[in-house]
């Protein structure tokens, strides 16, 4: 099972926040030899054995002390450690390494849906090497009233008793074997606690009623990586500290079930993470009292079910995220409440169809939707689907369906729209004029679409109604012939790719009304040539691997060679891409060249070759036909030849003609081996 990682589709969270830490003395105690060791990252101010009269001194100065216990002979620390650490504002304690591996899948007899990213995270792997065999005893806190911070990790056994007064601010508890309940009584008496963090305890199992009820300056609540946690009480705060909380994480749990109205009284949440549960449905009113709430996270759980009323009271909520659930059941009124919903995530669910009108909740304020890779596919979606418009949609992702057909006027209502994406849906043909009504498309994504064999100016139009389109990808779509004006509707078109296809023709006039195309993608097709009028383009990124333009020419002594065509050279400031067209054919020699001859190239034995197209270089008066250094022939010509690579260039520049050979023998670097 692989480990459990952050990342990928899921958005990275912010860490918990850290206190400035105070200048004050430092301190250090290590179980395995009984001694402290006093001073900062300078010089200590000594070694002494613990309880040593001369280190009562010292201890009462001491503001932050790190306890290490990772002997395994350790079954508690001592229970009067901190007693004469009056003045102690910040404590670590460490009673093992800790754990960085991964979980053993055994959440239960359930196993874990084929959709979801990765499987139900159990107890850590080699549990009896990773815990900490030492505790913390009872009273063992009972001496530091004026602590700050505590952070105890890989200890043993439950946290014990924090005096109550304390100006505890930041409380952490990791990776603690045998911790399985936290109950009232721990945080009992700590008024101005703001930062809880519980992670990585893979024996916590239960959350109590009225665990936080006391801690009326709360702000963060982190609960993380707890595998054996399935639910959160009902009651977990009381109106006056949940009033005071701003941020919660419960992320990598196996809560299976959420209580509607945990959360009433949280009027300040301004974030609400449930990534990676195991939570199963949303019943009506489950975030209820959430009222300024703009962000919810649900990814990766396994919800089935959205109820009428799940999102009732979150008119506040700008963002939600819904993806990779197995949603197969969501009500048509679902979003209706969500009026100030502009970015909607429902990628990955399991529905097979959607309710015409779905998004008339958030209708006039939503700006981003993705409805993307379904399992099973979308095969269809209706009409009427927009009835109300979006007239502040800028993108729509539908990429990875198996919708077929769209109705003309489908897009009609998304006015504002700058990026569409129906790319991979394989059974999917675009009606001519689809997108007449969508004058700011800046980025469209057709590929692995169904298109006719002919690329005809129907298809876009001829006039220019795609404005301000920059990017437009057409790859792997069985494309055989582009005709002419087939992108005058795209006069700012600047990349377009078309590698892939099995284009054998493009047009003369295919780009015409096209002003500013810089890079163009024709990998992988079958052309032997390009169009005469190719060179009105400004295009700077020509890309050409796999395709057959080199033209088969004989020298004067009969021998024959490959060329490139003539207009090659009259395409200024253009890097060429031919890698990969040359590898099948045989080596050639220089010299001579026929009429419109201007590049040679020679593949090399046991490596790649690949050029940067150089203009049209007079010949160096007097030079010899070969063995010419690239530095001695570019020398007075930098201007024509700026920017070029010269590493592993030899260049022959023949007398009497116009052509210059490039060759690169360079050696292909064997690819590093990960360990």
């Amino acid at each position: 099972m692989p480990a459990y990682t952050w990342g990928g589709l899921i958005p990275v969270l912010e860490p918990m926040p850290q206190p400035d830490r105070d200048a004050a003395p430092s301190c250090r105690y290590s179980a395995a030899s009984g001694t402290f060791t006093f001073g900062d990252s300078g010089p200590s101010w000594g070694v002494a054995e613990r309880g040593a009269a001369d280190n009562v001194a010292l201890q009462q100065q001491c503001k932050s002390l790190s306890v290490t216990a990772a002997s395994q002979g350790c079954e508690h620390l001592p229970a009067d450690l901190l007693a004469a650490f009056t003045g102690l504002r910040s404590l670590s304690v460490s009673c093992g390494p800790g754990w960085s591996g991964d979980f053993e899948d055994d959440c239960g007899p359930e196993t874990s849906p084929s959709w979801r990213a990765e499987p139900c995270m159990g107890r850590p792997k080699g549990r009896d090497k990773w815990g900490g065999a030492c505790g913390l005893p009872e009273g063992f806190l009972a001496h530091t009233r004026a602590l700050t911070r505590l952070d105890v990790r890989a200890c043993q056994g439950p946290v014990p008793k924090i005096p109550e007064g304390t100006p505890l601010k930041h409380l952490s508890v990791a990776q603690a074997a045998g911790f399985v309940t936290w109950d009232e009584a721990i945080l009992s008496g700590l008024h101005e606690l703001e930062h809880i963090t519980l992670d990585s305890n893979p024996d916590l199992a239960e959350i109590r009623e009225g665990a936080f009820k006391d801690l009326t300056a709360l702000k963060t609540l982190y609960i993380n990586r707890n595998p054996r946690l399935r639910e959160l009480p009902g009651s977990l705060f009381t109106d006056a500290a949940a009033a005071s909380l701003e941020r919660v994480q419960i992320l990598g749990n196996g809560i299976t079930a959420v209580t509607p109205g945990w959360l009433n009284g949280c009027g300040r949440l301004t974030e609400l993470s449930l990534d990676r549960n195991r939570i199963r449905a949303l019943p009506d009113r489950t975030f209820e009292g959430a009222l300024s709430l703009p962000e919810l996270r649900l990814f990766l759980n396994d919800i089935t079910k959205v109820d009428r009323l799940a999102f009732h009271g979150l008119e506040s909520m700008t963002h939600l995220y819904l993806s990779f659930n197995p949603i197969a059941s969501l009500h048509k009124d679902a979003f209706k409440d969500l009026t100030a919903l502009w970015n909607l995530w429902m990628a990955g669910l399991k529905l097979t169809a959607l309710s015409p009108g779905l998004f008339d909740g958030p209708s006039e304020t939503l700006q981003r939707l993705s409805l993307e890779d379904y399992s099973p596919p979308l095969r269809r979606l209706p009409g009427d689907l927009f009835r109300k418009g979006l007239p502040a949609l800028t993108s729509l992702r539908l990429a990875s369906q198996d919708i077929q057909t769209l109705p003309n006027d489908f897009l009609h209502g998304l006015p504002a729209l700058t990026k569409f994406d129906i790319s991979k849906n394989r059974s999917f043909r675009m009606p001519n004029g689809f997108f007449d009504k969508n004058p700011h498309l800046e980025k469209l994504y057709l590929y692995e679409t169904i298109f006719p064999e002919e690329l005809t100016a129907e298809m876009f139009g001829t006039e220019p109604k795609l404005k301000r389109l920059r990017r437009l990808r057409m790859e792997k779509n069985g494309i055989r012939r582009i005709g002419p004006n087939a992108f005058a509707s795209m006069p700012e078109l600047t990349r377009l790719e078309l590698q892939a296809n099995e284009l054998t023709e493009i047009a003369e006039g295919a780009f015409n009304g096209v002003r500013n195309l810089q890079e163009l993608n024709l990998q992988g097709n079958y052309l032997t040539s390009l169009p005469a009028d190719f060179t009105r383009t400004d295009i700077k990124y020509l890309r050409l691997r796999q395709v057959a333009l080199w033209q088969r020419a004989r020298r004067k002594d009969g021998r024959e060679c490959l060329v490139l065509p003539t207009y090659a050279e009259e395409v200024k400031n253009t890097k060429w891409s031919l890698t990969g067209s040359v590898k099948v054919l045989p080596a050639w020699e220089a010299g001579g060249g026929g009429p419109g001859a201007r590049l040679l190239w020679e593949p090399c034995e046991g490596g790649e070759g690949s050029f940067t197209f150089l203009t049209s270089l007079p010949p160096a008066p007097g030079a010899p036909s070969q063995g010419l250094s690239l530095g001695a022939f570019l020398e007075g010509r930098r201007s024509q030849t700026s920017g070029l690579s010269t590493g592993g260039f030899v260049v022959a520049c023949v007398a009497g003609g116009t052509f210059v050979y490039i060759r690169n023998c360079a050696r292909r670097r064997r690819p590093r081996r990960r360990l």
